[in-house]
């Protein structure tokens, strides 16, 4: 029974691990960065609900996703190796890497998630747009 036990112990570690780095988690300024290094392909997809798209605004230039869960595969590049980056609404929001994880899931190389959000980009005091 302990082996049994150990086993499932294991391979949820496993599972979780590969899933943690499908994506890696950046802030603010490494978005910057990302966006405005000339010598690579960045896209930046929105993860919000319409709620807080409506309160807070996107990121300029980013794409809205209809659905953080199902959105369809086709709103991506189609070179796997361009950086995609996810946001969603804060540090407490989850919805960003659920959506890099699909992306990741999709052979997607270079994924990450901006960790701090649309609210954490306002806080920075970056530029928005309002829908």
């Amino acid at each position: 029974m302990k082996k049994i036990i150990s086993a499932l112990i294991l391979s949820c570690l496993v599972s979780f691990s590969a899933s943690a780095a499908a994506f890696k988690i950046i802030g603010v300024s490494e978005l910057e960065k990302l966006t405005t290094d000339t010598a690579q392909t960045t896209a930046v997809y929105d993860a919000n609900n319409e709620t807080t798209r409506k309160n807070d605004g996107t990121i300029p230039g980013s794409t809205l996703l209809s659905s953080y869960k199902e959105y369809p595969l086709t709103v991506l590049p189609k070179e796997k190796t361009t950086n995609v980056v996810f946001y969603c609404a804060n540090t407490q929001c989850q919805a960003s890497h659920t959506a890099a994880e699909r992306a990741a899931k999709a052979g997607y190389k270079n994924v990450y998630v901006m960790g701090d959000g649309i609210q954490g980009w306002k806080k920075a005091g970056k530029p928005t747009s309002k829908l």
